[in-house]
C-alpha cells in the first residue's frame, strides 16, 4: 500500500495537486527564494490610511487645485456637491409613489394606477437622466485633471535635467510608469470621493426621515443594523490597502525584470544568459501572482460579505411592517416604500465604508506620485541648498573654468582640484588621463549635469554649443529629424543639402540602403555605434554650434575615417574640446589638458606633450 501511494504521489497531476494543496495561494509553486533579487521597497507606514497618506493627497492634488485658474474647477466641484442634494429629494419622492403606486393596485384604481406609473417612471427616467449629466461632468473634469497633473509632473521631470539626476541616483523605481499608469486612479478617487460621500449621506437622512414617518422602531433597527454594518466592514476592507500596495508593488517589479532585459539585450545575448534573466523574471512573477491571489480571495470573501449583510436589508421590513400592517396600523405601500428606504440606509452606509476600499485602490498611485514629487522638491532643496558646495555656471560668449574642484554627484569622491583654463576660438583641446581620473566628468560638469564642487565655468548658450557622447543618441522619427537633431530644425537645409552631409561624414550609401531621408526606423538598432558616432559629426556640420565637446566620438570608427570627421569638423568652423584614449587624436589639436591621480592635473601644448617623458600612451 506504501509502494501505491508512492508511485501515485509521483504522478504528474497528483504531484501538481499536492504542490497547490501546500502552497494554494502560488497555484502550486512554492514560493520563489528571492535572495539578492533587487526589488522595489515600500515603506510600510504607506500601508495605513494616515495622517502621512492625507498629506501625501494634498500634495499631489495642490499644484491643480492652486494653479492660476483654478476658480473654474472649484466651480465644478460646487455644482458637482450642489447637485448631490437634488438626487435624495428624487428618491424620497420615487419612494412616496411607490406607497401610492402598491396602494392603487390594492384598491384596483385602474385610472389612478396609469398616472402614478407614469409619473415613476418619469421620476426614475429624470433621475437616469440627472446621473448620467453629473457623471459626464465628473468624467470632463477627471480627463481635465489627469491632463493637466501629467503635463506637470513630465514638465518637472525633463526640466532642470530631473530625469538625469533620478536616472545617476537610481533611488526611484520606474518614474515613466509612475506618470503613465498612477496619475488616473489618483484623479479618479479625488474627484469622486467628496462628491460620493455627501451624496450617501445625504441618502441615510433621506431613508431615516422616511422610515421615522413610518414607523420609529424600523428606522431604530435600520439605523442599529448599518452602524454594525459599517463597522464590520471597516475592519474588514482595511487589510485592503495593505493588499492593494503589495500587488503594485509586485507589478511594478515584474515590469522592472523584463525591462531590464529589454534595455540589456545585447549584452544578455552574448553572454547566451537566457536562463538567469528566465530565473529572476520568474521569480518576480511568482511574486506577483502569489499578491494577485491573495487579494482575489480577499476580495471574494468581501464580496461575498457584502451580499449577506443585504439579505437582512430585505428581509427585515417585512419582520418588522407587516404585523404592524396585519393590525391596521400602516397602509400596504408602507412596506414597499420602507423596504426601498431600508435598502437605500443600508446600500448608502456602505458605500460610505467603500470609501475605504476606494482609498485603498488609489493609494499606491498617491503614494507613488508622492514619491516622485517628494523626488523633484528634494532635489530643487539641494540644488538651493547653500551649505552644499556648487560650481556657479555662468552664461557668457566663451568657454571658461576658474578655480574649478569637482566632486562625484554625491560627494563621493574628489576628482579635480582648482583646474583654470579658457577655450578659445580655433584653440581645440583634448582631454586625456587614465581610466576613472574624471575626463568624462569634467565635460559633465562643462554641460551642467554634474554641478558638485566649487569655482565657476563659464559657458556660451545651449544652442551655440553641441556635446557628443560616445554612444549617439538616436531620437524616434525619420532619418532627416535624426540629422536636424537637436537644434537643426530651426533651420531651413534642403534634402540635397542634407545628402551632401551625409557624403562629408563618410555616409554616403546611407539614403539608398535605408530609403531615404524620411524613412522612420529604429535607428539604435538599424545603424552600427560607427555610423550613430558619424551621424553626430552631421549634426555638428548641420547646427553650426561654436564649440563642440567630443566624449570619445570616434571611438567606433577607424583611424582613417577619425581623421576626415576631424578634418570636416575643423571646416566647420567650431571649436572643439575632445575626451579619448587614442593618441591618432592628438594631432588635431593645440593643447592637452591631462588628468591625473588626486585631483592633479596639466595643461601644456600638444607638441610639449608629444616629445615628454614618458610619452603619451593611448591605453593611459
Amino acid at each position: 500500500m506504501k509502494i501505491f501511494f508512492q508511485s501515485l504521489s509521483k504522478h504528474p497531476k497528483i504531484k501538481y495537486l499536492l504542490m497547490f494543496l501546500k502552497h494554494p495561494l502560488t497555484l502550486g509553486e512554492p514560493e520563489p527564494d528571492t535572495r539578492g533579487l533587487k526589488r522595489i521597497q515600500v515603506d510600510p507606514k504607506s500601508y495605513k490610511i494616515n495622517k502621512l497618506l492625507m498629506k501625501r493627497l494634498w500634495l499631489v492634488a495642490k499644484p491643480y487645485l492652486t494653479r492660476k485658474g483654478a476658480w473654474k474647477t472649484w466651480l465644478i466641484y460646487a455644482v458637482l456637491l450642489a447637485a448631490a442634494f437634488g438626487i435624495p429629494v428624487l428618491f424620497a419622492y420615487s419612494t412616496v409613489l411607490s406607497k401610492n403606486l402598491t396602494n392603487a393596485i390594492l384598491a384596483k384604481d385602474n385610472d389612478l394606477f396609469w398616472l402614478l406609473l407614469f409619473t415613476f417612471g418619469t421620476v426614475l427616467l429624470f433621475e437616469v437622466l440627472f446621473n448620467m449629466a453629473m457623471e459626464l461632468i465628473d468624467s470632463l473634469l477627471e480627463l481635465d485633471w489627469r491632463k493637466w497633473l501629467t503635463r506637470h509632473l513630465i514638465d518637472r521631470y525633463l526640466s532642470k535635467r530631473t530625469y538625469y539626476d533620478i536616472a545617476l541616483s537610481e533611488n526611484l523605481d520606474n518614474p515613466d510608469q509612475r506618470i503613465q499608469e498612477e496619475v488616473s486612479p489618483f484623479v479618479g478617487m479625488i474627484t469622486s470621493t467628496p462628491r460620493m460621500v455627501l451624496l450617501q449621506v445625504l441618502m441615510v437622512l433621506s431613508g431615516t426621515i422616511i422610515l421615522a414617518t413610518i414607523t420609529p422602531g424600523m428606522m431604530i433597527f435600520m439605523l442599529s443594523y448599518g452602524t454594525i454594518i459599517s463597522v464590520v466592514m471597516f475592519f474588514i476592507y482595511v487589510p485592503i490597502i495593505k493588499q492593494r500596495f503589495h500587488v503594485t508593488v509586485a507589478e511594478a517589479d515584474l515590469r522592472y525584470g523584463i525591462l531590464h532585459v529589454r534595455d540589456n539585450a545585447e549584452t544578455v545575448a552574448f553572454y547566451q544568459g537566457e536562463y538567469a534573466e528566465n530565473n529572476q523574471i520568474d521569480a518576480r512573477l511568482l511574486i506577483a501572482i502569489r499578491k494577485n491571489a491573495i487579494a482575489n480571495l480577499y476580495r471574494i470573501f468581501t464580496n461575498s460579505t457584502h451580499g449577506g449583510f443585504n439579505v437582512v436589508a430585505v428581509v427585515a421590513p417585512y419582520i418588522i411592517l407587516v404585523p404592524i400592517f396585519f393590525k391596521g396600523g400602516i397602509e400596504y405601500g408602507h412596506i414597499a416604500q420602507a423596504t426601498m428606504a431600508s435598502m437605500a440606509i443600508i446600500g448608502a452606509m456602505k458605500a460610505l465604508v467603500m470609501v475605504i476600499p476606494s482609498i485603498a485602490h488609489a493609494a499606491p498611485s498617491t503614494v507613488r506620485l508622492a514619491d516622485i514629487i517628494e523626488r523633484f522638491n528634494q532635489m530643487d532643496s539641494v540644488r538651493d541648498d547653500e551649505t552644499i558646495p556648487h560650481i556657479d555656471i555662468q552664461k557668457g560668449d566663451f568657454v571658461r573654468l576658474e578655480n574649478v574642484s569637482m566632486e562625484t554627484p554625491g560627494g563621493e569622491q574628489k576628482l579635480l582640484k582648482d583646474l583654470s583654463l579658457e577655450i578659445y576660438d580655433s584653440n581645440h583641446l583634448v582631454i586625456i588621463g587614465q581610466t576613472g581620473v574624471g575626463k568624462s566628468s569634467l565635460l559633465r560638469s562643462m554641460a551642467g549635469l554634474w554641478w558638485r564642487g566649487s569655482g565657476t565655468i563659464t559657458m556660451p548658450e545651449a544652442s551655440q554649443t553641441l556635446f557628443l557622447p560616445q554612444n549617439p543618441y538616436m531620437i524616434l522619427g525619420t532619418l532627416r529629424e535624426q540629422l536636424l537633431y537637436p537644434h537643426g530644425g530651426t533651420k531651413s537645409i534642403s534634402d540635397n543639402e542634407l545628402e551632401e552631409v551625409l557624403e562629408r561624414v563618410s555616409l554616403p550609401n546611407l539614403l539608398e540602403k535605408h530609403g531615404g531621408l524620411y524613412a522612420a526606423r529604429n535607428w539604435a538598432k538599424v545603424l552600427s555605434l560607427g555610423e550613430q558616432q558619424r551621424i553626430g559629426f552631421a549634426r555638428i556640420i548641420i547646427s553650426e554650434p561654436r564649440f563642440a565637446f567630443l566624449d570619445e566620438a570616434t571611438s567606433a570608427v577607424d583611424v582613417k575615417t577619425e581623421a576626415i570627421l576631424y578634418d570636416v569638423l575643423k571646416a566647420s568652423g567650431a571649436t572643439y574640446v575632445s575626451v579619448g584614449h587614442r593618441e591618432s587624436i592628438l594631432q588635431f589639436h593645440q593643447r592637452a589638458l591631462t588628468l591625473l591621480p588626486e585631483c592633479a592635473w596639466k595643461l601644456q601644448p600638444i607638441d610639449e606633450l608629444m616629445t615628454s617623458n614618458p610619452p603619451f600612451s593611448p591605453s593611459s
